[in-house]
């Protein structure tokens, strides 16, 4: 066996190390991805199961942007009934009941169930046409306003 000289060593050595390094860089991507592929079976796993267990809890997030933009229409109707109706001329009784039915069967999310009870007694009085409390429709829709600034900027869009 012939000898070798040092060199022709630490070229094996160089080798060697270079090979079990790839190796191991290899399986730690190929565990990576595995690890990561995990993650995304149980990530839509997961999202049904979260749903059945969450229940309302997710629907409320989700449905915030509609809930706002019924407030945002409810509102429009509300505010113009309201001025219609301070000047003594008729409004559309069914579309006044359609707004508070709208507001009575609509999901509420929690954080906005006490804005939306005065809501729907504003709009339950709009619906008396000329026999409506006016003076508590502005009162309930300026405290309204006062509580969630937000209504305010909503209701002129």
């Amino acid at each position: 066996m012939p000898k070798l000289t040092q060199t022709q060593k630490q070229k094996n050595i160089l080798r060697t190390a270079f090979a079990i390094l790839f190796i191991v860089s290899f399986a730690l991507v190929m565990f990576e991805r595995v690890k990561i592929r995990g993650q995304n079976i149980n990530a839509q796993e997961d999202n049904g199961l979260v749903r059945a267990i969450k229940g309302s809890a997710i629907s409320r997030t989700l449905g915030v942007q509609e809930y706002k933009e019924t407030i945002r229409r409810s509102l429009l109707i509300i505010n113009q009934y309201e001025i219609r109706l301070s000047k003594g001329l008729p409004i559309s009784l069914a579309v006044a009941n359609g707004v508070y039915q709208e507001l009575t069967n609509i999901n509420v999310p929690e954080p906005y169930q006490q804005m939306h009870l005065s809501l729907v007694l504003i709009a339950q009085e709009i619906t008396k046409q000329s026999q409506a409390d006016l003076d508590l429709v502005r009162n309930k829709r300026v405290k309204l306003y006062e509580s969630y600034p937000w209504l305010s900027i909503v209701a002129q869009q």
